[in-house]
């Protein structure tokens, strides 16, 4: 829904009573909605007492205004400025990038200008409504149309624009004269005639004291920093076309046009996602709206080259014409084999398109209007060139590569290319001309140099759009001080409306090193052989942290804590996450739980209870310490490793340890009853590789996937088993606004890939429901190879679709399921700490309780709760958070994981690995590493046309060919014929290859066709190891290996070098195959000696 302002018509003023008289003004404005336009009048009140909020004002205006709460921190125009600066709305919409540089401060946004640009993009509202928070800005928002000194009624045949500009010169002069004439003010247009009509306003003051200026005249004047100009000069000129270079693009269609072929179904609309790998050739559009007639409705639109993308940027909201069905094509499916192929998106037709087969083409459709841009600011790279060369052939305009391989490149204005080659830039689009290329656009700032790692971190935080500006002091004086967090006591007061759960025994399981411990869980017997009582109690965050409070403001803006490899950045200060709010061991804390009465045998639910309580934590276990108990390490080795266990006397140390001991038992039993429940209902036990960085004196030092253990599900029950209570409840007392998280049925085409796999080992998997897909994975099992089982929940995993926050009210109830935990109703309660969404939903539950209890007389809680609109608006946010946080952290993923192999050679044992082969494609396969958890591709031909080929002297490049079947992937030639078929083992080099523009990455390259075994895995299965002895002390392969790389250094395998990859990987495969040779004839020579 879009608010369009259509301003006041002549009022009708009545006035108020009381003794603060307000005056009443009717307003018309237009509401659009997906369907219609709507026009409604409302009444809004104009205020006598708006603060001017300037450090100049000798009236004290925002001091005695209770339109500024006492306890708020806000900003005021400084007094040091030259003076005050009023953009209209055209500079604000368009270069907003330039008033955010150091240049501009003291800027004054009136409440017409942010109202226009909030209804043109809601992005830039959003960063307004950061500017003017930043106190480094020094600059406010004025509501100019709430105030009677500047409020303007609308002439009769007055234009909007006329009027509009009216009010912000009203707003202007206001100041101007409220000030005393202490500060000029300066108006700020690029729009001609809004500029000659402030001229005219302004006749009757002195030029000195009210200015009206370009932008580029106001940065002539007083702008001394030469990037800001040409930042201008980029934004002013990024309309114009590259005439010498137009390609056939065509003009988007009309409006009407789109939505009657929307209408008709020849249409469909959707969102652009672009194929990384093939980015100037493939991309898909998703559909969010196909017409009542389409046959397309729930597919997938394959969008074939850059002529039918049309301009469009991965991201934006497109309309999709569909081309006939005889030019429907197929998605690639080869492996892209180099970095120029990634580049440019090249792949032989062969592989990819013009396939006649029904079942395997896609429909297809070319681009032909533009519903929404979603351009955003984007990490790129200047390119090395000849600065002469370039300057003259194309006035320092130049093409940036952007880091992510899905955006084109942007042709930005610099003067400064010397100084911005070889480091990360921030670039914005600005627009994309029928008649050019690339994209238009402008450099906002540089980040710092390629490969340092705050420059990479920065670099992944812009390209998610997450900022990380440190908190506020206006938050910070809302909390407790960090000094005084130690001392802290409950209040006796607080603590008497609370459960006191003090004496009983609580504990948290967390991973090693946490300090925001969101969650704690307690369970025992009750007497006389009554029920079990089972608690979770989770921080109770909303205690500290007040509704629309600037820290409650500053956590909903962020939503989420964002996790990186090295480093977190909280959604909640530090003094909440890892204090007041974290429920550490042996100290008192705030929660709200829930406690469960079970069935002593059964274990059923009989009785729930929610509630704010009071708790102490006995003890702080991380999760490996609380596996050895249950495994059954004694006291004295856990004594030492378990802290509130080390201080207690032998004789304690006895009982404590063994109640410790017990209630983990129990608490196992209890939740693997729990957990056998819901996959009995058709819960998915699925799997997903995470990768665990170790960390030596703030240094790399290690990388492995994350073991996992029993204790993991038996924590995870019950935290999925307090979300799913307390959405029943919550949904329960409002079915209308409630926040839960749905997790739809994936699409079943999702499954071929694992259907396939299962079928190459005789297995069938049935994926009707989420009961028959658990209960075949069941039966997929490989007893002599466990990473089978674990490839397949693998791929079962990647078939989901990710779950989703909703309001209630947006969602039929027959949609709220959660397909992965089998449960009719999910949310998220248990990590206010840092989730955004655990917040809303700890509101919600109180308010329910209270709702629910409406005899005790303190149902006042849903006042502060959303209602359905404001709650979709705030999931959306929240989802989008949140896949922004998960985006960073598999990006910081990838970029420590090139950082741990960044000097090593395959002369480090750590560089050879086995992998094992989980999907074919027409060039090869892709491979999973349990070494390290890592994924990726193995090429078994190169762009010469050449084949991988495992002769008896090793493998080696040769002509041939590669088939793909179902199962395997067959490499033919004169010499012979090699099969891969899916699961085999495979032994394989981790290099390291890539670009700066890109990042590096890691690449995979095939060493031999068989596992690679090492001395552990030998001594596991009973074979000899590859780099010892047999009987023979002969030959030592991997010895070899690195004494021959020791003396000859391969820069092809050097970071920073960018060459060729298939003529890298064939000097590896010629020195493998080298030492094998050598290998083979020491091996026979000894073999005869022992004869």
């Amino acid at each position: 829904m879009v608010e369009t302002e259509q301003g006041s018509s002549e009022p009708k003023v009545k006035m108020s009573g009381g003794l603060n008289s307000l005056n009443s003004v009717s307003k018309k404005i237009q509401i659009r909605t997906k369907k219609k336009i709507l026009g409604v009048v409302r009444e809004q009140y104009l205020r006598s007492d708006i603060p001017c909020r300037s450090e100049l004002c000798f009236e004290s205006c925002q001091k005695g205004s209770n339109a500024v709460k006492s306890s708020e921190k806000v900003n005021l125009l400084p007094a040091d400025t030259l003076h005050y600066l009023i953009p209209l709305t055209d500079v604000v919409a368009k270069y907003l990038d330039i008033l955010e540089t150091s240049v501009f401060k003291g800027l004054i946004f009136v409440q017409t200008v942010v109202n226009a640009v909030q209804q043109k993009k809601l992005k830039d509202y959003r960063r307004i409504c950061s500017y003017v928070r930043d106190p480094a800005k020094s600059s406010v928002f004025f509501p100019n149309e709430f105030f009677t000194d500047t409020y303007l009624y609308r002439q009769t045949n007055e234009s909007i624009s006329s009027w509009t500009t009216r009010m912000v010169h009203k707003a202007g002069a206001w100041f101007y004269q409220h000030l005393g004439g202490q500060k000029p003010i300066v108006f700020i247009s690029e729009d001609p005639n809004i500029l000659e009509q402030l001229s005219t306003l302004s006749k009757n003051f002195n030029p000195e004291t009210i200015q009206v200026l370009t932008l580029e005249e106001y940065l002539g004047l007083y702008s001394t920093d030469p990037s800001v100009l040409e930042m201008y000069e980029a934004m002013a000129s990024s309309g114009d076309g590259e005439g010498n270079e137009m390609k056939d693009y065509s003009e988007y269609l009309r409006a009407d046009m789109l939505e009657a072929g929307l209408k008709s179904g020849r249409m469909v609309s959707g969102l652009l996602n672009v194929n990384k790998y093939l980015s100037n050739r493939e991309a898909y559009v998703t559909q969010s709206k196909a017409g009542k007639d389409s046959v397309y409705s729930g597919s997938d639109i394959l969008i074939v080259g850059g002529i039918n993308r049309n301009r469009a940027v991965h991201g934006d909201r497109v309309v999709v014409e569909m081309l006939p069905r005889s030019e429907w094509q197929t998605k690639t499916t080869a492996l892209v084999k180099t970095e120029e192929e990634k580049e440019e998106g090249k792949t032989e037709a062969p592989e990819r398109e013009w396939k006649k087969d029904t079942d395997t083409v896609m429909p297809t459709g070319k681009i032909v209007g533009m519903m929404e841009r979603n351009w955003r600011r984007y990490i790129a790279t200047v390119p090395s060139v000849d600065m002469d060369a370039m300057e003259r052939s194309t006035g320092r305009k130049v093409l940036v590569c952007p880091f992510d391989r899905r955006i084109p490149k942007i042709r930005v204005q610099t003067s400064q290319l010397k100084k911005l080659q070889g480091q990360r830039v921030v670039v914005q689009i600005d627009s994309w001309p029928v008649n050019s290329t690339y994209p238009q656009g402008h450099i906002v700032k540089s980040l710092g140099k390629i490969g340092d790692l705050e420059t990479e971190i920065d670099s992944i935080l812009v390209e998610n759009n997450i900022e990380v500006t440190p908190f506020s002091e206006g938050i910070l004086n809302e909390l407790p001080g960090i000094e005084t967090v130690h001392d802290w006591r409950p209040d006796s007061a607080e603590s008497t409306g609370r459960k006191d759960l003090r004496d009983i025994l609580i504990m948290s399981i967390d991973p090693k090193g946490c300090e925001d411990v969101d969650d704690a869980i307690s369970i025992r017997r009750l007497p006389n052989g009554g029920p079990i009582e089972l608690g979770v109690h989770i921080a109770d965050v909303t205690h500290f942290v007040p509704v629309d409070s600037l820290t409650d403001l500053e956590a909903r803006k962020r939503a989420t804590t964002v996790y990186l490899a090295d480093r977190r950045y909280d959604m909640l200060p530090g003094v909440l996450s890892a204090h007041l709010c974290s429920l550490l061991g042996s100290v008192e804390r705030y929660a709200m739980s829930v406690l469960w009465e079970l069935h002593p045998t059964t274990f059923k639910v009989k009785k729930v209870w929610y509630g704010k309580t009071i708790i102490k934590s006995s003890y702080k276990l991380c999760y490996e310490d609380a596996q050895d108990i249950i495994d059954g390490k004694s006291s004295n080795e856990m004594k030492e490793k378990i802290q509130e266990l080390s201080i207690l006397s032998k004789a304690d140390l006895k009982d404590k340890f063994e109640e410790l001991k017990t209630t983990l038992e129990l608490l196992t039993e209890v939740t693997s009853q729990w957990q056998h429940n819901r996959e009995s209902a058709g819960a998915l036990n699925l799997e997903s590789t995470e990768v665990q960085f170790e960390f030596k004196e703030s240094s790399l030092d290690g990388i492995k996937p994350k073991a996992h253990l029993a204790i993991h599900e038996t924590v995870a029950e019950c935290m999925i088993m307090a979300n799913h209570w307390v959405a029943r409840k919550i949904s329960q007392e409002f079915p209308l606004f409630s926040l839960l998280r749905l997790h739809p049925a994936p699409k079943q085409e999702n499954f071929e890939q694992l259907i396939n796999c299962a079928k190459s080992k005789g297995w069938t998997i049935t994926t009707k429901s989420n009961k028959e897909l658990a209960s075949s994975l069941d039966t997929c099992i490989d007893q002599t190879d466990p990473t089978v089982n674990f490839l397949l929940r693998s791929l079962a995993t990647y078939a989901m679709v990710q779950a989703e926050y909703f309001s209630t009210g947006s969602v039929s109830q027959e949609n709220w399921n959660h397909y992965g935990l089998a449960l009719d109703k999910y949310t998220h309660f248990t990590s206010p700490i840092r989730r955004y969404a655990d917040v809303i939903v700890h509101r919600l539950l109180m308010a329910a309780v209270s709702k629910a209890d409406w005899w005790d007389g303190k149902n006042t809680r849903e006042e502060n709760l959303f209602d359905n609109e404001q709650l979709k608006e705030l999931c959306q946010h929240i989802n989008e958070r949140n896949r922004a946080a998960q985006v960073a952290q598999r990006m910081s993923s990838l970029l420590f994981q090139t950082l741990y192999f960044k000097d090593m050679t395959l002369a480090d044992e750590r560089c050879i690995v086995d992998g094992v082969i989980y999907s074919l494609r027409a060039n090869g396969f892709l491979v999973h590493i349990p070494a390290y958890g890592l994924k990726g591709p193995v090429y078994l031909e190169n762009k010469e046309k050449e084949v991988l080929y495992n002769s008896r002297n090793g493998l080696v490049w040769q002509r041939g060919a590669v088939t793909k079947s179902d199962f395997y992937v067959k490499v033919e030639t004169l010499d012979g014929t090699d099969v891969y078929k899916l699961f085999d083992h495979v032994t394989l080099g981790i290099q390291l290859k890539g670009s700066e523009a890109h990042g590096y990455e890691l690449t995979y390259t095939l060493l031999e066709k068989g596992p690679h075994v090492t001395q552990e895995s030998a001594r596991q299965v009973d074979l000899p190891a590859k780099n010892s002895s047999a009987k023979d002390k002969a030959f030592n392969f991997y010895s070899a290996t690195k004494e021959r790389l020791s003396q000859e250094e391969d820069s092809d395998i050097e970071l920073g070098t960018e060459t060729d990859s298939t003529e890298g990987t064939s000097k590896v495969y010629r020195f493998f195959q080298d030492m094998k040779l050598k290998g083979a004839t020491v091996m026979n020579k000894t073999t005869e000696d022992n004869s």
